[in-house]
């Protein structure tokens, strides 16, 4: 006799690994990554692996009413004899093409066999309507071939009321997911991370009214889906009247063959209404789903579209316009002279801007520093005049970290120090950075509030931004020399426990304090500095003896550098040419798939039945806070928004 036992196991949450049940614990424990879990946790979390059987659901077929006697004699059929195609009209509509394939020659019979539909959807767009719209599709496209939206092919376009299958059916689902929670915190030496992992699981119900499914061969499902929607309700009950005037394709899919297409719509419908319960988390990652489709009929109806099946080079494009709203859908021909034309200009004007920036760009950047710095001047001239006249504080506390006593106190000291070695000494507290980086929220705030002295704006600026705790200090002019990336950072240093405490009146006394014993050795011709061993290029090395100033070098473009130029500009062109044609052609096709039946759910939407989640286990990860990188010696140096050079470091606090 067989063994009908079935061997049960528990897999880990974190790992999958095998869980066994700990005595010592009491718990479930897993071996592999030595984790615990409470057993309702674990049950819970393995009934997501354990997806029970899903009957096929039987669908219910449509009973539809035949043509009468009388109906088939009032009723005719247009077959081609090319493509096979099948439409019936009224006796009165004439068939002089065939609209799916443009044939001329189209055989006259009468309706015989077959279901009649049971609703019909009348017109509401008319013929002229229909080739407006189509004209209006063929604007703004600049590779279509010429003449192709002629009066010519626009007559073609055909009124066709469209057979249908409208399904009717309830969705269901049960969804498992793991999901985290994520938390940050920081002290001074580290920064945490904690992780909670959890169990989720949603079931849900909803109702789906009217999901069409086209049923003809002829009819591509992804034009008749580009369409959508119609509104239901201003459908009638079957008449020929309706067809006057009008021609109507005969249904050759039965409703069973667009069971599995109605299905994949509703899964991604009921998957996306039931993640939208999901949140709180910081991941939810799906593990199973059950997804169900029961209580499925279907009706059988005609709807109205405007059809044009027009052939351009052995090529049959198709376009098709809503009878009801008037939305449209196409495909259109590509000409290759027009594709290699708009290629050539685009890539012809993107190398000519390419060689330009990168000419501006040349020699260091000189051109567009100097365009830059004369604007940058007349901004000043006419905006921060005023603030030329007036001196600014050496103090300003925005962030509100000190009393008004130690303002004093400071900006005395401050402008003891300015005083004394003619550099500016300002210091700065905010609470953000709107964006910016500590570094050039330090270096405009020198430069566009009236600070530094002398002709080279000499000055040391030192900010704090409280936001995400970040400092930053900027030099300029003469002080660049003065402090350099060594002594800027031995300087923070000096400070920096103060900060950490919060005790920013003791940080900044201390760091005035030291300030001036880099200003006495700067003086001395011997500023305090670490050993500098890297290239020259990156630094500015300061000589006493030197009373030039700054030395700007303006090479010459060499051949090599050229060269680089046009192979840059011509790949930029390429590149440019070559994304514009493609964004071109991808506008040449309209048609759009409906993936999913979100407007067909009932009023009520998706319905949530089963809500739960269970916590698993957390873990926290810890990491060293970044700290600032030393310098080798010298100065490193950049250009602010302004123009001008400065110096600095920056980092956190």
């Amino acid at each position: 006799m067989a063994n009908t036992e079935q061997v049960l196991e528990y897999k880990c949450p974190c790992c999958d690994a095998p869980l066994k049940f700990g005595l010592e614990q009491q718990k479930m424990v897993c071996e592999y990554c030595d984790n615990t879990f409470e057993m309702e946790a674990v049950i819970d979390y393995n009934k997501q692996f354990q997806v029970p059987e899903t009957p096929e659901n039987e669908w219910e077929t449509p009973q539809s009413k035949t043509w009468t006697q009388e109906e088939q004699e009032n009723i005719c059929t247009y077959t081609c004899p090319s493509c096979g195609g099948e439409l019936i009209a009224d006796a009165n509509t004439a068939a002089t093409f065939c609209p799916f394939c443009d044939n001329p020659a189209v055989i006259q019979g009468r309706v015989s066999g077959g279901i009649k539909p049971d609703k019909v959807l009348p017109f509401k767009k008319s013929k002229e309507e229909a080739q407006q719209a189509f004209r209006d599709l063929c604007k703004g496209k600049p590779l279509l071939p010429k003449g192709f939206s002629s009066d010519v092919r626009v007559e073609k376009i055909t009124g066709m009321y469209v057979p249908f299958w409208l399904y009717n059916c309830t969705g269901k689902i049960d969804a498992h997911y793991k999901a985290t929670r994520v938390s940050h915190w920081s002290d001074r030496m580290y920064d945490y991370t904690r992780t909670d992992h959890y169990s989720v699981h949603r079931s849900g119900v909803g109702e789906f009214c009217l999901i069409p499914m086209d049923a003809s061969k002829k009819l591509s499902d992804v034009i008749m889906e580009s369409i959508e929607p119609y509104d239901y309700s201003q459908m009638v009950d079957f008449d020929t009247a309706y067809l006057s005037g009008y021609f109507a394709d005969k249904y050759d899919v039965e409703a069973e063959a667009g069971y599995g297409r109605i299905k994949q719509r509703v899964d991604a419908t009921m998957d996306a209404e039931v993640a939208k319960h999901n949140g709180g988390y910081t991941t939810c990652v799906p593990v199973s789903k059950n997804i169900r489709v029961e209580h499925g009929n279907a009706e059988y109806v005609l709807l109205p579209a405007w059809m044009l099946y027009t052939r351009y080079k052995d090529q049959t494009y198709v376009f098709a316009m809503n009878g009801q709203t008037g939305k449209i859908t196409g495909s259109f021909p590509i000409c290759p002279k027009q594709s290699a034309k708009w290629f050539t200009i685009v890539a012809a004007a993107a190398t000519l801007v390419g060689a330009l920036v990168q000419l501006l760009l040349l020699e260091g950047g000189i051109v567009m520093k100097r365009i830059i710095s004369w604007l940058i001047c007349l901004a000043v001239v006419f905006c921060l005049a005023p603030l030329a006249f007036a001196q600014s504080p050496k103090i300003v506390d925005e962030a509100d970290l000190l009393y008004s006593w130690q303002i004093e106190e400071l900006e005395e000291k401050a402008q003891d120090l300015v005083d004394e070695y003619g550099m500016d000494v300002v210091i700065v507290t905010v609470w953000s950075l709107d964006g910016y980086s500590a570094q050039e929220y330090a270096d405009d705030y020198f430069d566009y509030n009236g600070y530094g002295i002398g002709d080279d704006y000499s000055g040391v600026i030192f900010l704090l931004s409280m936001e995400y705790r970040d400092w930053a200090i900027s030099t300029c002019g003469e002080t660049i020399y003065a402090l350099t990336d060594y002594g800027i950072e031995t300087l923070f240093e000096s400070c920096k426990s103060y900060l950490g405490d919060d005790q920013y009146y003791q940080a900044f006394d201390v760091y005035l304090t030291n300030l001036k014993r880099y200003f006495d050795a700067y003086q001395q011709g011997e500023p305090i500095d670490g050993r500098h061993d890297a290239d020259e290029d990156d630094y500015i090395i300061y000589d006493p003896d030197d009373s030039g100033g700054l030395v700007h070098y303006d090479p010459e473009p060499t051949a090599g550098q050229m060269i680089k130029v046009m192979v840059i500009s011509v790949l930029i062109g390429l590149v440019t040419g070559g994304i514009t044609l493609l964004v071109m052609r991808s506008k040449m096709n309209s048609f759009v798939p409906q993936n999913n039946a979100t407007q067909y759910i009932s009023c009520d939407g998706v319905h949530i039945t089963g809500r739960k989640d269970t916590f698993l286990h957390s873990s926290v990860s810890k990491t060293s806070r970044q700290t600032e990188s030393s310098s080798s010696g010298g100065s490193s140096i950049h250009s602010s928004s302004s123009g001008r050079s400065h110096g600095g470091r920056s980092g956190k606090f």
